[in-house]
């Protein structure tokens, strides 16, 4: 089984980031210090729309080379919280579990012979439903919303329960030749969220810095907080007509998920905070200065 490895790190101001680890506070407490996030056999439908008209398109191969627009959907949750030294978990996937969403959209074309491999005029030469070993799909992402939220499995009637916790934007990605591999670079996005609801305030922390992650975006300036998604298609399945005149074509899949973080240096926050409270002695001078004169 292929894997989907997502990562986060967070850069402080005119510093690097290291691996670190993060925490979840929720209504159950506050969980061990943890260091990654899993998840296995997550679904996800890309549907290609060819621009082609009724009835010209009666399967995959009469899309090869053509500029096709595509959007990739998916859900599912993160099945465990990977501790380092024994964290404490607070019973995660009993009392409650971090759910996601994402939607990664942009251009793409079904090569068929990808050099030295000649075309043979298919994608699925044998017949087993999967692209040919020589054949390529070839996306350029352009788009992309990964969301994650909060599910109570043990609280009926919690408030907090659906609530989205975080966000994050495509900002690039980086092929992998020969593979149905994609590396997303995304950035955490709090635009959606105007603040004042302290679970989604306090809910993911950096274990070194003790700030939340909303914490660390109300910094001024603010460090980036950014991921790196590795996403690997477990199958890399031919798509088939979606409707009788086969309009758009798609394909249904699955992958599996690691989340590994990676946090702001403390020193560079540290350094971050000084310059904010060097700004605020000069402030205060120059007020004291205009009063006095």
């Amino acid at each position: 089984m292929k894997r989907l490895f997502l990562a986060v790190a967070l850069f402080g101001v005119g510093g690097t980031a290291q691996a670190g680890d993060i925490s979840i506070t929720n209504n159950y407490g506050t969980t061990g210090l943890f260091e990654a996030l899993g998840a296995s056999n997550i679904p996800v439908t890309s549907t290609y729309s060819h621009g082609l008209g009724n009835g010209v398109v009666s399967s995959a191969d009469d899309v090869i080379g053509v500029p096709l627009a595509f959007n990739d959907v998916g859900s599912g949750w993160f099945g465990e919280l990977v501790p380092i030294f024994g964290g404490n978990s607070l019973n995660y996937n009993n009392d409650w579990q971090l759910g996601f969403n994402y939607n990664f959209g942009g251009t793409a074309t079904y090569d068929d012979g990808v050099f030295p491999f000649a075309p043979d005029g298919t994608l699925d030469a044998n017949n087993d439903g999967l692209i040919d070993f020589g054949d390529a799909l070839v996306p350029n992402y352009t788009t992309g919303v990964l969301e994650f939220f909060y599910n109570d499995l043990a609280t009926p009637g919690n408030p907090n329960q659906g609530v989205k916790v975080l966000e994050l934007q495509l900002v690039g990605t980086e092929l992998q030749p020969f593979s149905p591999n994609v590396i997303f670079f995304l950035e955490v996005n709090y635009d959606w969220y105007a603040g004042g609801n302290a679970f989604v305030d306090n809910f993911f922390t950096d274990g070194d810095s003790g700030l939340s992650f909303y914490q660390l975006s109300q910094l001024s300036p603010p460090p980036v907080i950014s991921f790196r998604l590795d996403f690997n298609v477990d199958f890399n399945r031919v798509p088939t007509c979606g409707d009788a005149v086969c309009e758009t074509i798609s394909r249904t899949t699955d992958i599996n998920a690691t989340g590994i973080f990676a946090v702001p240096e403390p020193a560079s926050l540290a350094m971050l905070g000084f310059g904010l409270l060097g700004l605020g002695f000069s402030s205060r001078r120059r007020n004291g200065r205009n009063e006095i004169s």
